[in-house]
């Protein structure tokens, strides 16, 4: 299995957040940390399968798939080659074409001068000769250990609160009496703790983000919501995955026809924030309430 060390690596550094990412051997951001932390991002040398077009190396950090889920698509092994450019305020991050699908792969990383904020634009483009159905995945990994959280929020989409205003999806070998997870009265909380069995749920509300904290920091990944789009996943536009070996925080843009010569761009924002002495779910209920009071607009 490779070890991302050996890679060649940028950094991004504003005395608050520090990001790096390959700029070769994979399209991966490898570590964050916020205040001090340690590394908040999963470090994955080990982890790999085998797939019809060889090894897929998954490495840890945050990486750009393409939904929906297929071996032909998402499990493609990833060219090594990277182009990285600056850009205003960070670096965009290039892979070849891949001839095998026609789409192309972009990551621009824009950090914040002065707060604890960045910001990830995922860019698909199609440079094939057939259109696509695709959509553009954004996946967080991160170590175990911490607490995530979605909001539940009780506001009403029509007058009456006759109509459903949030959906969860779940996955098949998601289980409702999984240990990790807890229903609190704002929030569905996952606690990352080491379990064999996987667990997964998508969710869909306008209000657009999860949480995930560890190491006294708070991490908040937001993305927009797009009213009357269509998501993968049953209509998922944000998820969160976790197994025995890391903690997942995911995005998804609309499922589009990506037709020759397009492009789908797919942006998310980062919030780090200091929350340290945090250990219970209502704890993290309790300081999500005071940071974002339902209904979590």
């Amino acid at each position: 299995m490779p070890d991302v060390s050996a890679y060649p690596s940028g950094t991004l550094n504003n005395n608050l957040v520090k990001i790096s990412y390959l700029s070769q051997g994979a399209l991966r951001l490898v570590h964050c940390s916020a205040f001090g932390s340690p590394n908040l991002l999963a470090e994955l040398p080990e982890v790999g399968w085998q797939t019809p077009h060889g090894t897929y190396h998954l490495l840890g950090g945050h990486r750009f798939w393409v939904a929906p889920e297929s071996m032909d698509l998402t499990y493609l092994t990833e060219p090594r080659e990277i182009l990285e450019e600056l850009i205003p305020g960070g670096v965009r991050l290039t892979q070849p074409i891949d001839l095998r699908c026609g789409l192309q792969k972009k990551i621009e990383i824009v950090l914040h001068p002065r707060q604890a904020c960045f910001n990830l634009r995922h860019i698909l483009l199609n440079l094939g000769d057939q259109p696509r159905t695709v959509a553009a995945w954004g996946i967080t990994q991160f170590s175990l250990g911490g607490m995530a959280a979605f909001p539940q929020p009780a506001n009403r989409v029509d007058p009456g609160g006759y109509l459903p205003n949030r959906s969860l999806t779940l996955w098949p070998y998601t289980r409702l009496d999984d240990p990790r997870l807890r229903f609190l009265q704002n929030y569905l909380v996952l606690r990352a703790d080491t379990i064999q069995q996987p667990c997964k749920i998508g969710y869909h509300h306008p209000s657009g983000w999860g949480v995930y904290l560890h190491h006294g920091v708070l991490v908040r990944k937001t993305v927009t919501i797009q009213p009357g789009a269509a998501y993968p996943d049953l209509d998922s536009p944000l998820e969160m995955y976790i197994d025995h070996r890391f903690f997942e925080l995911e995005s998804l843009s609309p499922l589009v026809n990506l037709k020759p010569g397009n492009h789908i761009t797919h942006e998310e924002r980062f919030d780090l924030l200091p929350a340290p002495g945090i250990t219970t779910e209502q704890e993290l209920a309790e300081f999500l309430d005071h940071l974002l009071p339902p209904p979590f607009a």
